[in-house]
């Protein structure tokens, strides 16, 4: 079963082949890509790069693209 299809049943409240795995993984996702993180977390462009290498390395089924409380401590 292919992740669309293994969350597409979840929203329908039907059971998939297994659990889909979302990573909440924004910080690691910018350290594999390497470069700091004030710039990366900046750009959506270099967030998408991250989060697409973190998928391919880890194949999760969720990406989940955000920046937590980081934008906020790096905008003060």
């Amino acid at each position: 079963m292919e992740s669309i299809e293994r969350v597409t049943k979840v929203l329908r409240g039907e059971l998939p082949d297994r659990v889909p795995v979302g990573l909440h993984c924004y910080l690691l996702a910018c350290r594999m890509h390497g470069g700091r993180f004030d710039e990366i977390l900046r750009s959506g462009e270099l967030q998408a790069e991250a989060q697409l290498n973190a998928w391919r390395m880890f194949g999760h089924d969720v990406i989940m693209l955000e920046n937590g409380v980081c934008a906020e401590a790096e905008a003060l």
